[in-house]
């Protein structure tokens, strides 16, 4: 009888139990998806704004056009991150240029904007991702980093450098290549039939 009570009691505690850790997990699985869709959705339009902000950097700047770039760097000093000196450095390229280097600063603003909408999207994945990946104990192995725009150019240097490189090594290999045939036909042209 004693032991049936003990049986009894230890399964309704059980069931509370389980029903507290339910609820909350359920709870807490619905906030999540809340704040994951909200914030994938507000970071979405953040990053249409950004580029279609861009594309009138880039016409303003090849345009020379200094009413519309003020305004343009305004507008981007309210949605950059003040704190963040890469965002500071995309502001610093909404000025217009010397003249002749529009297309230059253009292409630099380009490159910055796309760096800052990538390490955004991989942020937005990470976001969404496995809980266990933002655990803080983790979380430095996994969150994504901002590349940097002076390491970009050197890598993009590097690889400009390396195609080059290889545009070298092939012209030598199809010049070895061309040698060894006609020494080939040479030796070809020298040699006597057998009889």
């Amino acid at each position: 009888m004693m032991e049936a009570k003990i049986i009894a009691g230890t399964f309704v505690a059980l069931s509370v139990y389980t029903a507290i850790v339910s609820a909350f997990v359920a709870a807490w699985t619905a906030q999540r998806k809340i704040s994951i869709e909200n914030i994938t959705q507000d970071r979405r339009v953040w990053r249409e704004k950004v580029r279609d902000k861009a594309l009138s950097v880039h016409d303003s700047l090849i345009s020379r056009n200094q009413k519309s770039l003020d305004k343009l760097r305004a507008e981007f000093r309210a949605i950059l991150n003040p704190m963040d000196k890469e965002d500071q450095d995309i502001i610093k390229c909404i000025y217009l240029p010397e003249n002749g280097k529009e297309l230059e600063r253009a292409e630099q603003f380009a490159e910055r904007i796309a760096l800052l909408l990538k390490h955004d999207w991989q942020r937005a994945k990470w976001e969404a991702g496995p809980f266990i990946k933002r655990v803080m104990g983790v979380r430095a192995f996994f969150e994504p980093k901002r590349k940097k725009y002076d390491d970009y150019v050197k890598e993009k240097q590097q690889h400009e450098s390396g195609k080059e490189d290889k545009k070298e090594v092939n012209r030598v290999r199809r010049c070895f290549v061309l040698l060894l045939r006609r020494v080939r036909r040479c030796f070809a042209l020298r040699r006597i039939p057998s009889k």
